[in-house]
């Protein structure tokens, strides 16, 4: 199992930069292991049903939130369950930026 955390540059999850290089994890991950070993994202638990398939994620949300009058804790951890990551990584190519590219 590994556990991956977000911090500094990638401090903000789903930024681009955060993007990027979850891509380039994914994909170093997919061309290294025939079967995906668990990767466990810290505090990931709004990535839950995206792309990236982690094997569990975690979150403060209910511990944070179950006081609100809208949330109960029990139907908290009942809409986080019923979402799940998908079971295998297709591999992205990083977007280029057309502003970077050399004119010729």
């Amino acid at each position: 199992r590994v556990c991956v955390g977000s911090t500094a540059d990638y401090a903000v999850i789903l930024s681009p930069a955060w993007v990027a290089r979850m891509d380039r994890l994914w994909n170093e991950i997919t061309k290294r292991h025939a079967r995906t070993p668990n990767v466990h994202m810290l505090r990931g638990m709004q990535l839950s049903a995206r792309e990236w398939p982690f094997a569990s994620v975690d979150s403060t949300d209910v511990a944070q939130n179950h006081n609100r009058p809208q949330n109960t804790a029990r139907a908290m951890a009942d809409r986080w369950d019923a979402a799940n990551c998908p079971a295998c990584w297709v591999e992205r190519h990083p977007q280029t930026d057309m502003f970077d590219q050399e004119i010729t």
